[in-house]
């Protein structure tokens, strides 16, 4: 068992995901992308999901996600017309997800019916 705190712990996972991410950034940057927003999640697997700065429903979040995905070369996930696109690929032993909402309208009509 560690003998981290919980705080050191949520401090060292901070830093992997801000080391990870600078360097996704920092490549797409040279690349002349937009960086995207980062958040990592390690339930099952370390993964690290990138979306538009301004959210998943920004205006530019498509072309972004696309642009990205193209750059890292991942696959877009097919599925039932929910009112979003996602792209997704394996990097090493991490996943990488990239999301963008692309009618919210629908999007909304799908999943808030589903929380309640």
């Amino acid at each position: 068992m560690t003998k981290l705190s919980f705080d050191d712990q949520d401090e060292l996972g901070r830093a992997i995901a801000d080391a990870v991410t600078g360097v996704f950034d920092c490549r797409g940057k040279a690349a002349g992308l937009s960086p995207l927003s980062w958040t990592i999640s390690a339930e099952d697997e370390t993964e690290f999901e990138g979306a538009h700065p301004g959210g998943q429903g920004d205006l530019g979040a498509e072309r972004l996600c696309i642009d990205w995905a193209e750059f890292l070369g991942l696959h877009e996930e097919r599925g039932g017309d929910e009112g979003c696109r996602a792209w997704s690929g394996e990097l090493g032993n991490m996943r990488l997800r990239l999301f963008a909402i692309t009618d919210m309208d629908l999007h909304a009509s799908i999943y808030l019916s589903d929380a309640g």
